[in-house]
């Protein structure tokens, strides 16, 4: 009895002692790290949320070297703080992954920390990498500290039926497409087109709550981007287009079901809203590659 009493005391103080904390020390380090050689400021958005499951996410840093030449190639570090090519980045992927079991590696999750002066092309190409890398989960990390969450879709030439990772083909795509009412949001530098007419960044909000209320559970929207577009207005317009859609949940909550509806919240507590709404105002944009612009233009003239 005095023994397993010592025992316990013994426990106890030592669950008290403060060891250190190896693991936050070195992502201290690792932060400083980045910001020491790195040029990274994060765009700036609304709709902002925490990242879920932080055991299933790598940090991928993507800015300018602080020594150098400041227009040059720009910069991809991951969190061992090596600098990363495109050529090696798939590697770098495949290594994250490694040692997931299958349902983890479905939901692997890349948190990009870009900065908000990135070329939106250079951006996409990155994103194409990942893609073709059967990463499905991106959070684009803002000055919230916390994320725009993103699902990101196949590339339609990697997939087939007989692949893991299925798609509908382009047929079928087009053929969906055919049925949806598509808006698509072009973006030239700092400024933002519909239907081929400037719109104002004040505008931009209310045209969109309009356009997918009139349109619900049957839209999509297209991003596409100019070579000196920069990706804080792509993150400007992922924002919005969240923005308008949550509202519109928020508002179809109440008056119909006389709930309130949180993203974040609502999806691990009340599921059958969720999925309601989502059915509803699905928060579904597309921002395609050239490549894939080029083809669906050729296939929609035939």
């Amino acid at each position: 009895m005095i023994a397993a009493f010592g025992i316990t005391i013994f426990t106890g103080l030592l669950a008290a002692i403060p060891f250190f904390d190896h693991n936050s020390f070195n992502h201290a380090v690792r932060k400083h790290t980045v910001g020491y050689n790195y040029s990274i400021d994060l765009p700036h958005a609304e709709t902002s949320t925490a990242l879920e499951r932080r055991l299933l996410a790598q940090d991928l840093y993507i800015g300018y070297p602080k020594t150098g030449k400041i227009d040059s190639t720009i910069v991809i570090a991951n969190d061992v703080i090596n600098p990363l090519t495109k050529d090696n980045l798939s590697l770098w992927i495949q290594e994250s992954k490694k040692y997931l079991h299958e349902f983890e590696a479905d939901q692997f999750t890349i948190c990009i920390k870009a900065d908000k002066n990135i070329k939106i092309n250079s951006m996409i190409s990155i994103i194409d990498i990942l893609r073709e890398n059967n990463v499905r989960h991106l959070y684009f990390m803002t000055s919230k500290c916390e994320g725009l969450r993103v699902n990101n879709w196949p590339t339609f030439f990697e997939f087939t039926k007989d692949t893991s990772y299925w798609h509908p083909s382009y047929a079928e795509f087009l053929k969906e497409r055919e049925q949806t009412k598509i808006l698509t949001i072009k973006i030239t530098k700092d400024q933002f087109f519909v239907a081929n007419s400037l719109i104002s960044k004040i505008n931009l909000h209310g045209f969109l709550v309009d356009f997918v209320k009139a349109n619900s559970g049957n839209y999509s929207i297209d991003i596409e981007s100019g070579d000196e577009s920069t990706y804080q207005n792509f993150v400007f317009i992922i924002d919005q287009i969240r923005l308008s859609i949550l509202q519109l949940r928020k508002k179809f909550a109440r008056e119909q079901f006389s709930k309130e509806y949180d993203f974040a919240k609502t999806y691990w507590e009340d599921r059958a809203l969720h999925d309601t709404l989502s059915s509803i105002y699905p928060l579904y944009f597309y921002f395609a590659n050239e490549k894939e612009r080029t083809y669906l233009k050729q296939a929609q003239k035939r």
